[in-house]
Parts: structure tokens; sequence; C-alpha cells
């Protein structure tokens, strides 16, 4: 069976292949190992699609839901990530499962096992078209469908804590203009001036805040969507401030206001 990891940490790469090649469900051929959006978009454009696909959540250029949006992927996925909280998303997907970090053999085959029995099933079924996987995943997608929409509501609404100096701060999400990496902290814009100075990683509030309302479009800079007064030359004004776009994050950006009604 062919298979394609999509990860960008090396530890990461290098532990899932050592499992993947000593499970005793299935062969594995590792046919290719990508690290970005950009990677996998090219190649899923221009190459032959494997029979499964073991990708990470965060990659270097941004979050794996990327790829989907930009590529159509022909093959199932068995997500490999540090992050629970974007399992329904995930399983919206081609998902066979959803593998939490550090991977175990145990999981791994648990998951594989799954996917070796749907394609048993689609083999033995004399309905060819559609293919059963495919009517496995549609079925799925409508199950979770209306659970994840109020999920993402309800993220939408919840307030965030922050911690500033020796205060535990709420800010609403609506109310964040753009975050700013600033050395060691985050400065959090507030959309009535004030700055809030936080002692947590960008990459940390971005995997907190909603996908269709935020965006990095910079190392240092996490904006809000709805904010967006206008964009030229690869800079985007919130209020009075004008804000980088760099080159790796401003497909991502054009993607995402495409989604905005």
């Amino acid at each position: 069976m062919k298979a394609i990891i999509i990860e960008d940490e090396t530890a990461a790469i290098n532990s899932l292949r050592a499992i993947l090649y000593k499970n005793n469900i299935v062969n594995i051929d590792i046919v290719a190992e990508l690290e970005s959006i950009e990677e996998c978009v090219t190649y899923f454009t221009h190459m032959k699609h494997p029979d499964i696909i073991f990708i990470d959540i965060h990659l270097a250029d941004g979050t794996a839901f990327k790829i989907f949006e930009k590529v159509k992927v022909n093959a199932p996925v068995i997500f490999t990530t540090a992050y629970e909280e974007y399992a329904l998303r995930a399983f919206q997907l081609n998902s066979i499962d959803y593998l939490l970090k550090p991977i175990t053999q145990e999981a791994l085959e648990v998951a594989l096992n799954k996917f070796v029995k749907l394609k048993y099933i689609a083999s033995e079924n004399e309905t060819t078209s559609p293919d059963l996987l495919n009517v496995y995943f549609e079925r799925l997608h409508k199950a979770i469908g209306s659970v994840h929409e109020m999920i993402n509501k309800e993220q939408a609404e919840q307030p965030l804590f922050v911690k500033e100096g020796n205060k535990i701060v709420r800010i609403h999400p609506n109310e964040i203009l753009y975050l700013e990496g600033y050395g060691d902290y985050v400065k959090i814009h507030h959309v009535n001036g004030k700055v809030l100075l936080s002692h947590v990683s960008l990459k940390r509030f971005e995997t907190c805040l909603n996908e269709k309302r935020f965006c990095r479009v910079h190392r240092s800079y996490i904006i809000s969507i709805p904010h967006i007064n206008y964009i030229e030359k690869k800079r985007i004004q919130i209020g009075k401030e004008l804000i980088p776009v760099s080159d790796s994050y401003y497909p991502t950006l054009l993607n995402q206001l495409t989604l905005q009604e």
C-alpha cells in the first residue's frame, strides 16, 4: 500500500515512518514525505495520489486544511497531531482516524485496520459506482456537519482569557483587531485602542482563534479578517495601522477572503 507522510518536524517523521514499517496490519510503501501546504498542492496536482495519507495539522506555512481547499485529494486520510480541537473538522474530510501524538503502534494499527476493512467492503461489494469509501465519507460528513457548525458558532462566541502580568483578562474575539509578535510576548490590539501584552505564543493563539475570522499573514502577525479596511501591495490596513503580508502567507490570505460572504 502506497502512503504519503505530510509533516514538518523531522523527529515526528522518523517516528511515524518507523511504526508504519513495523505495523502488523498491512505493508506500507512511503512514496513521499512532504512538509508544507505548497509542496502538497504541487504534488497532488501533478502526481498520482497514494492509497492513504498521514498528515499533521500544523505545517510550516499554515494548517493542513488549506491543502484540501486548494486541491482535490483522492485518498483517505489519517490525521496525526498534538491538538484535540481539530477532530470534528478533520472528520469532514476523507478522514479514517484522528491520532494524537505521541502516536503508538497500537493506535496506528487500529486506524490501519479501519482502512483495510473499508477497502475490503468496497472490493467485495458489486456496486463500484459510486465507490463505497466515498459513500462512507459522505455519510460521515452529513452526520457531523450540523454538529461542526454548532461547535464553530460556539467557538466564535466564546471569550478568550488572557494572562497579562498578574491579571487574567477576558477578551472577546470580535474585539481583536490583530495580534503582533513582540519578542517572547504577543501584543493584542483591541478595538478600543488598548494593547494587551501577553506571554503566549502566536502559534498558540492561532490554534485557539476561529480560522474563518482570523488569518496568519506574517511570522509576527495574525489579523482579524472582518476588521480589514483594504489590502494593497501586500499590506493590510486595519484601523490606522499598515500590516505587512509575507509572500508565503499571501495565498492563504486570499483563499480565506474568498470564504467571506
